[in-house]
């Protein structure tokens, strides 16, 4: 019995602790660079399905500038999957990966993944895989993104957690 009051005791002193420490803040972003990826098929195949309207539209290419506005990439036209569902809500799930090829010459895999309002701002998760030696430094950045779709155009500007190099 002894015991039992002994662990209400610190459960009680724990809970009370923990209610008041401080939330954590939120995490500073810095600005990564920006870009946009763009499609010339005006006709996209659609696929209505239980959970809503999927759209597979291939991107014909695209940039990516860092955060000085210099170009650091170029998207190459139809290497990837480009895909978003549209949700009975009215919600784009983008899930897209793609092959750009680096201002070095190098080439990188590329994910875009996430969700948002159709037509409005949303927000994703931008991974970058490469060899490159110049832009490694992609490769261990958790990137995230605003994007708008608008016609056959998607806009983004990237931020992360880390600071980019100078």
């Amino acid at each position: 019995m002894q015991l039992l009051k002994s662990l209400a005791l610190v459960t009680v002193f724990l809970t009370s602790a923990l209610a008041n420490s401080p939330a954590p803040g939120i995490p500073k972003l810095y600005y990564v660079g920006s870009g946009q990826l763009t499609s010339t098929n005006p006709n996209p195949v659609q696929i209505n399905s239980p959970l809503g309207l999927r759209i597979s539209n291939p991107f014909s290419g695209g940039f990516v500038n860092d955060k000085r506005g210099h170009r650091i990439g170029k998207a190459l036209g139809g290497y990837g999957v480009e895909n978003g569902r549209v949700d009975t809500n009215s919600q784009i799930h983008i899930d897209t990966r793609s092959t750009w090829v680096l201002a070095d010459g190098n080439y990188a895999f590329v994910t875009f993944q996430g969700l948002g309002p159709l037509g409005q701002t949303g927000w994703f998760q931008f991974g970058v895989e490469t060899g490159s030696s110049a832009y490694s430094y992609l490769n261990k950045m958790y990137i995230l993104g605003n994007n708008t779709i608008t016609g056959q155009t998607l806009k983004f500007d990237l931020y992360s957690p880390t600071a980019p190099p100078s």
